[in-house]
């Protein structure tokens, strides 16, 4: 008896090896989980509509069946539709004034290198080596 333990003990840690050697780590957690003993219980504690369990799988789909009844067999509501209501937008003069060109170029400048350009295809390195013409520019543009 102590050998075939001993031999199964054997087995699961070239098993854990394996799995670890090939990176593979879900079948590695799986056997872990195995061998500690701890499983997920699930929990079958559904409550019928008086307030006590339904203890046989009978009750419980039966309970079921209630439950998604109530939740999507209602009444629609009579009548015309609510009014929507009026979204007002803050006034925010920072937002509503256009940039200068000092703004601009601190914006040109904060651009990182080295990154991937947008979907204009035009790259921060670009951007930064255009000067003072290509400022003047995305002025004109954005205002």
């Amino acid at each position: 008896m102590k050998m075939e333990r001993e031999a199964y003990w054997n087995r699961v840690a070239d098993e854990l090896e394996e799995a670890a050697g090939r990176n593979d780590y879900r079948r590695l957690y799986r056997t872990i989980r195995r061998l500690s003993g701890k499983t997920r219980g699930t929990d079958d504690n559904i409550r019928k509509a008086n307030g006590t369990f339904a203890r046989s799988a009978a009750e419980r789909l039966e309970r079921w069946k209630e439950f998604f009844s109530e939740l999507y067999n209602h009444e629609s509501p009579q009548g015309p539709p609510p009014e929507p209501l009026s979204i007002q937008t803050p006034q925010n003069a920072f937002l509503d004034g256009e940039p200068n060109i000092d703004e601009i170029r601190k914006a040109v400048r904060s651009l990182k290198n080295g990154k991937s350009p947008g979907v204009d295809n035009i790259t921060a390195e670009a951007i930064k080596a255009g000067g003072e013409v290509l400022l003047r520019r995305l002025h004109s543009l954005i205002s």
